[in-house]
């Protein structure tokens, strides 16, 4: 899974944040999509589309008006052959992208990851493809309010990152890599996630988390 938080531009993204978007989705191997949906009138409305930079896509997702709760469109989200796309818009602009091993190497999500972390007012992200059960193995709720949990991939801009010491505590950090992206931080755990498996995998993702500081209230 990616998911990012942009933030709203004024009242929301216009359409070329929206174009850009889907360009970068068309680049990458996906099969073209086929279904969207949308949040019409707190229902959803299906329509049909051929490919990513489909124009009844782009109007979709372009908002009409400002709206006073979450508006959402979805692409292929109830298919098994398709990439699973949710993009909403609410206090933040949220994209989730699911089932992205079933088309793409690890190469190409983390250049998909990084291609996303540069859009327009990207706030912070992340990409994860283990599952839940090596945190909960190894950290208890009270870790999980106090300490930031690490994923396979990750960027923060620079006011999330002082929320927990700045860029130094990532960039002297032994156990990740980090590449400085305009004014945020690109954080890699791991060279291919398939060490997370592994009991180095483990204790690698266990060290970087526990080297870094204890993250402020309200991260």
């Amino acid at each position: 899974m990616i998911r990012f938080s942009y933030k709203r531009t004024q009242s929301a993204w216009t359409e070329p944040n929206f174009l850009r978007l889907l360009e970068i989705m068309e680049t990458y191997r996906f099969p073209k999509p086929s279904l969207a949906s949308k949040m019409h009138k707190n229902t959803w409305k299906d329509f049909p589309i051929t490919h990513f930079k489909d124009k009844n896509l782009l109007k979709a997702l372009v908002p009409v008006r400002k709206r006073s709760s979450d508006y959402i469109v979805m692409i292929d989200n109830a298919s098994e052959e398709h990439v699973h796309f949710a993009f909403t818009q609410g206090l933040d602009n949220i994209l989730v992208l699911n089932r992205l091993k079933s088309f793409l190497t690890n190469p190409e999500i983390k250049s998909l990851f990084y291609d996303l972390s540069q859009l327009e007012g990207c706030d912070y992200g992340w990409c994860s493809i283990f599952e839940d059960k090596l945190y909960t193995k190894n950290f208890t709720s009270l870790d999980f309010s106090n300490k930031m949990m690490l994923n396979w991939l990750q960027f923060y801009k620079k006011d999330h990152l002082e929320k927990i010491g700045g860029f130094v505590v990532f960039e002297s950090n032994p156990y990740v890599q980090t590449q400085r992206i305009h004014d945020g931080l690109f954080i890699q755990v791991g060279e291919d996630p398939a060490i997370f498996d592994t009991p180095a995998g483990e204790a690698l993702l266990i060290n970087a988390i526990n080297a870094l500081p204890l993250i402020k209230q309200g991260f």
